[in-house]
């Protein structure tokens, strides 16, 4: 009984890094949603003109992420925009 008990204790102690690890960082997809989830005020699934005002460079191209033309920024058109963000940001080293 006692080695079935130290051998859980161990396994335990060897377990618990690796746990630590995966939860440190969010991925940048979590990220990505986590801001479009903070933007979303109204929690509708869209970001309109108002909920975006926070975020000057998306409302400055609002238009153009906005690529249905519904006057909303979906989920899709949304990681659009981030993605030539972080190309813009590349481009600029």
């Amino acid at each position: 009984m006692k080695q079935l008990l130290s051998a859980g204790l161990a396994l335990a102690f060897v377990s618990a890094p690796a746990l630590a690890q995966q939860q440190e960082l969010p991925s940048s997809m979590q990220a990505a949603q986590l801001q479009f989830e903070e933007m979303d005020v109204n929690n509708d699934g869209m970001l309109s003109m108002r909920e975006v005002g926070t975020d000057s460079a998306l409302a400055r191209d609002f238009m153009t992420y906005d690529t249905d033309g519904d006057g909303q920024i979906s989920e899709i058109e949304f990681d659009a925009y981030l993605r030539a963000q972080e190309q813009a940001a590349d481009d600029e080293f």
